[in-house]
């Protein structure tokens, strides 16, 4: 995907992590910080991936999804080598 695709992408999963979140879709919201993490690699932004990886963690874990938490988890120990 170009550039543009992926700011685009960034942008449809706002209002989608929006919904997740006042709908209290813990496990939802997870996935699409995982999402986010991915477009924010491919932007270039380094330090929102970490972030969003840290959010999903936390939702992956409020949502006591232990396989995604440790997905998350594994990704997130690749930038803190």
């Amino acid at each position: 995907m170009d550039r543009e695709k992926w700011d685009l992408a960034g942008l449809q999963l706002q209002p989608a992590l929006a919904a997740a979140q006042l709908a209290k879709e813990d496990g939802t919201a997870a996935w699409i910080y995982s999402a986010q993490a991915r477009v924010f690699l491919k932007q270039g932004k380094q330090a929102d991936a970490v972030a969003a990886l840290k959010s999903g963690i936390q939702a992956a874990k409020s949502a006591k999804d232990k396989d995604l938490q440790k997905s998350l988890e594994a990704n997130l120990a690749k930038f803190e080598r």
